[in-house]
């Protein structure tokens, strides 16, 4: 069983660089996310190699300093977690991720012997 799964997670920067690395990490290891970043194009890329890969995550694209964009976050977190966010959500777009730690394009080829 993945050690975040059940768990929702928000993730800031999920476009490129340490934002994106968390964001699919904590979606290999189960979580649903909720990801934002400026560059929703970045986004709908990150969500779709989730969604390709079995994973669970929504993206809004914005600036993380606006204020509304913050509590759009957590209303999607809080919708998440109601199980009741769907592909046609205009806020957030919902993909399926699942088997990433075994896949061996995140191993450098090799298979992990995690369970």
């Amino acid at each position: 069983m993945p050690r975040l799964e059940g768990k929702i997670a928000i993730i800031t920067g999920a476009s490129s660089g340490i934002g994106r690395a968390a964001a699919m990490l904590f979606a290999c290891e189960g979580a649903k996310l909720v990801v934002t970043a400026r560059r929703e194009r970045e986004l709908k890329q990150l969500a779709q190699e989730i969604e390709d890969a079995g994973g669970e995550a929504a993206i809004l694209a914005g600036d993380i300093r606006d204020e509304a964009l913050n509590e759009a976050l957590v209303d999607l977190a809080v919708a998440a977690s109601a199980g009741w966010i769907s592909p046609s959500t205009m806020r957030g777009r919902w993909a399926r991720w699942a088997n990433c730690h075994r896949s061996p394009s995140r191993t450098g080829g090799r298979r992990s012997t995690r369970t």
